[in-house]
């Protein structure tokens, strides 16, 4: 994921982009978008090497969404209340899985509070960043289902695949250069 800081709502207030052009004004925004192209290039380079390859991009609502290189993509979009995180958090998952990603109605069941509301409870700076569980238990599930149905990979294969076995799962492994 792309860091959020240069294209979170927050980067309105903080002046980082245009509004209206999306055109990075501060160096904290360049950044960004040369992380997220950078990302794009990886990605490409793995689907060329496999077709068959599915890919999540995950950063919050806000203004990736309407940068005109990210609109090509599927999107779906859940909030971290839905999976029984104590705030709202609205995020999107760009990605290309043949029948999208289907996530949690958006709608927070508990009371929940905004990232930055001085009325709920105080998020501690490692719960912020991190992604719920049962979310990620969600696209791994879904990953598999569509994966096994792509034409020309039967589902079986999808264990026998070192990189997922050895890369997938482990959090700081890169794929081999």
């Amino acid at each position: 994921s792309p860091p959020c800081n240069s294209w979170s709502t927050l980067a309105y207030v903080a002046h980082s982009r245009d509004p209206k052009t999306l055109k990075p004004l501060k160096p904290v925004a360049v950044l960004g978008e040369k992380l997220v192209n950078k990302s794009i290039q990886i990605i490409n380079y793995y689907l060329k090497k496999n077709p068959k390859l599915l890919w999540v991009i995950e950063n919050p609502k806000a203004m990736l969404r309407k940068w005109n290189k990210m609109k090509k993509y599927q999107l779906s979009m859940t909030t971290y209340c839905a999976y029984n995180f104590p705030y709202v958090k609205p995020t999107d998952f760009f990605n290309n899985f043949p029948d999208g990603i289907k996530l949690k109605d958006p709608v927070c069941k508990k009371k929940t509070y905004p990232i930055a509301s001085s009325k709920g409870p105080q998020i501690k700076r490692e719960v912020l960043y991190r992604v719920p569980p049962k979310l990620v238990g969600d696209i791994l599930t879904q990953f598999k289902k569509q994966y096994g149905r792509i034409k020309g990979k039967e589902k079986k294969d999808y264990n026998k695949d070192a990189t997922v076995k050895k890369f997938g799962a482990k959090k700081g492994h890169c794929p081999p250069k």
